[in-house]
């Protein structure tokens, strides 16, 4: 068998995504690993695959214009095709007939019975190409900012809509316009790590004492991580855990633990005298969560499969000192790394999510040691799961206040915090889009 291209890794990438819910960070990776491409074109492919998510609908909106039967064209043709608009469209690394060139050429690698496609596939591209002026172009965002910030962001009617909710529409086209950015490469990298070399251009973050970003994930970045020096997280996962601030020796719970990112970064925050419980339904998750605790050399925490809806008082123990909840929710601030996030969220999920953050929320309160901190944080953008939860909590909670700052070294003021918490946003703060909010109990 041959060795896939990174045409051909996009393709496949683009149409089980789409076509089979896989998840495209999860997919990329393996499909990459199996490979064993070369650094730049693993970077092509990832550009191919998210470039080709992120403006899917266009790009089908584009296809289907010069195919007259789509209802015969098999997905995984169509996803070709969309790659190579993508590529016709968006980057300008290879001449038009190049790419078209390598789209039928991975047409033909799709196998015998897609070999009739082969010659469509190429008429459609030229076609394409032919006519890109008639490509569809956003409107004077004065006149119809609406489909304007649609169209600069790749997103649905309905995120556009949340976007121009609660801000001027210059503001909303910028906030689209970074959703569509590939996010840098960023990675937590504690005050007593070996330093990266300067090769690897390593500039300091912009809010987080501990984060860096790189480049590329280059040799020496990979050695990094693998031996536990560094973790790649977002400034703004990063941004959490600071806001918690954990002291030395605290309880601290984590309700939904995950992966363990922030989990672990807590633990480094809270030093080896912490006593954490990590909470997820997910074994895997778990079993990766201790895995990522071995790699940084850090004292595994306690974990529990269950949710804190589900556990039992005797298995969670005394109140905490310090509880995250950083709930599952629309996921609508990381649309830069989750590209098909937009095409699988619906606005029923809004509501739905939030009954879940808000009963989350509920059964963390009594877990709360008086004088704790509870912390809770969404990666969306949405008043529904973030602000109005808080809101909520201060108006029927008189012992909780909210706490302004968290660890010394983040400059919290300039973050603009607001009366409810604070908002990260990928236009203004170059992160990952969250809402992050701590709570204090009295004593």
């Amino acid at each position: 068998m041959s060795q896939p291209t990174p045409r051909d890794i996009a393709a496949r990438v683009v149409h089980r995504v789409l076509h089979e819910g896989a998840y495209s960070h999860i997919l990329i990776h393996a499909e990459l690993e199996a490979a064993s491409l070369p650094p730049r074109d693993r970077a092509l492919a990832t550009e191919l695959a998210y470039g080709t998510l992120t403006w899917h609908l266009l790009l089908q909106r584009v296809a289907l214009t010069f195919i007259p039967r789509p209802e015969r064209l098999q997905p995984e043709v169509l996803a070709v095709i969309e790659v190579a608009l993508y590529q016709l469209g968006y980057l300008d690394r290879v001449p038009p007939h190049a790419a078209i060139n390598e789209a039928v050429e991975s047409t033909r690698r799709l196998g015998k019975r897609f070999k009739p496609a082969v010659g469509f596939v190429n008429g459609v591209l030229r076609a394409a190409v032919r006519q890109r002026a008639a490509w569809p172009q956003a409107p004077p965002l004065h006149t119809d900012p609406l489909e304007h910030v649609a169209h600069r962001g790749a997103l649905p009617p309905w995120i556009a809509a949340l976007l121009l909710q609660d801000r001027p529409p210059e503001d909303a086209a910028a906030f689209a316009a970074a959703l569509t950015e590939r996010p840098r490469l960023t990675l937590r990298l504690p005050h007593d790590a070996p330093p990266l070399p300067p090769a690897d251009a390593p500039t300091p973050g912009r809010w987080a004492p501990h984060a860096w970003d790189v480049p590329r994930l280059t040799p020496a970045v990979r050695d990094a991580i693998d031996h536990g020096h560094a973790t790649v997280q977002d400034e703004g996962a990063q941004l959490v855990s600071l806001l918690a601030n954990p002291r030395p020796g605290a309880r601290i719970l984590d309700a939904c633990a995950g992966l363990g990112g922030k989990t672990a970064h807590l633990a480094q925050l809270a030093g080896p005298d912490a006593h954490i419980t990590a909470v997820d339904p997910n074994a895997s998750k778990l079993d990766l969560l201790r895995q990522t605790f071995q790699r940084l050399r850090l004292p595994l925490p306690r974990t529990l499969q269950t949710t804190i809806q589900d556990a039992t008082p005797d298995a969670l123990g005394p109140p905490f000192d310090l509880i995250l909840i950083d709930a599952p929710c629309s996921g609508l601030g990381i649309l830069r790394r989750h590209p098909e996030t937009r095409w699988h969220r619906s606005p029923d999920d809004l509501d739905a999510l939030a009954n879940i953050q808000r009963d989350l929320l509920q059964r963390a309160l009594p877990l709360l040691a008086p004088g704790g901190r509870l912390v809770y944080s969404v990666c969306t953008f949405t008043p529904q799961e973030g602000p109005h939860h808080i809101q909520h909590l201060l108006h029927t909670q008189p012992h909780l206040r909210l706490a302004a700052a968290g660890h010394p070294e983040v400059p919290w003021g300039d973050l603009q915090p607001t009366p409810l918490g604070f908002s990260l946003l990928p236009h203004t703060h170059g992160t990952d889009g969250f809402f992050l909010a701590a709570l204090d109990a009295l004593p």
